[in-house]
């Protein structure tokens, strides 16, 4: 017997005192030798060699949560707030941790360190709720994505795929109908107007359906909203199987193609209405 996988044992506690109901805690990588989640082959050897384990097809967010709801205790070693997450062997670098509440509250933590998860090992993640790089409350403009890409290379063209949105880049569980997304962008020097488009990360032939064919946001301004319908979460997060019965969630998003825009941000704004 070979182990295939690896546990991530989120530690979750308070030394201020924080109290919050924890409901779930998702783990976003940046990049990774291989994918966190998905399907696995193994090639077993009659000669005795080790055996071979193909990687995983599935993307680097994974999320952990709990029927019944957990408060912090104070120190690491005294609370019984931790989550267990199955994963794949993998060594991420750069990750985003977010621990969420039963309230809607989130708390975050950010590294840009690598962190290694080995077969048959148990890594443990300590998280202090009141060490979070930064919370996010109901309500609150949410960034999703920061940096720095060009749609394309020069003014007028068309050259570039943003794909931070595509498989498992984002945790699109969380995303729901009435939602607001923002696109961040600097226009390019000299240009006279912008345009993108989003398609389908599970088939680039399709556009996102609120969006439709093609956008020409302002050059006069720095971002672009929309508003997402039942019809993009249902294109962007839905349900597969297999002969067998099998069922998973695709957690496929969407990718962006346009011209002379350089997006700098994505935020999301949930929506609270009851």
């Amino acid at each position: 017997m070979v182990a295939l996988s690896s546990l991530v044992r989120f530690v979750i506690y308070s030394t201020s005192g924080i109290s919050d109901e924890i409901s779930s805690v998702t783990f976003a990588g940046k990049s990774a030798t291989t994918a966190l989640t998905g399907n696995v082959t193994e090639t077993i050897y009659f000669d005795g060699t080790a055996p071979t384990i193909g990687a995983g097809d599935g993307g680097y967010s994974v999320t952990g949560s709990v029927d019944n709801v957990f408060t912090p205790g104070e120190s690491k070693s005294d609370t019984d707030c931790s989550i267990l997450v199955g994963v794949l062997p993998s060594t991420v670098t750069g990750f985003t941790i977010t621990v969420a509440t039963s309230s809607g509250k989130k708390y975050l933590f950010e590294s840009e360190s690598a962190i290694e998860f080995k077969a048959g090992n148990i890594k443990n993640i300590n998280l202090n709720l009141g060490k979070a790089t930064s919370t996010v409350t109901p309500g609150d403009e949410e960034t999703v994505w920061e940096g720095t890409f060009a749609l394309s290379d020069k003014k007028d063209s068309w050259d570039n795929n943003f794909t931070a949105l595509t498989w498992g880049g984002v945790d699109f569980a969380e995303w729901k109908a009435g939602d607001e997304v923002t696109f961040y962008y600097d226009v390019f020097e000299g240009a006279t107007y912008t345009c993108f488009k989003a398609v389908l990360a599970k088939d680039w032939n399709q556009y996102l359906p609120s969006l439709g064919e093609q956008k020409n946001p302002s050059v006069n301004e720095s971002s672009y909203s929309f508003t997402l319908t039942q019809e993009d979460i249902d294109a962007i997060y839905y349900e597969e199987s297999n002969d067998a019965g099998d069922t998973w969630m695709q957690n496929a998003g969407f990718a962006v193609q346009g011209s002379n825009m350089t997006f700098t941000k994505v935020t999301i704004k949930h929506n609270t209405a009851s």
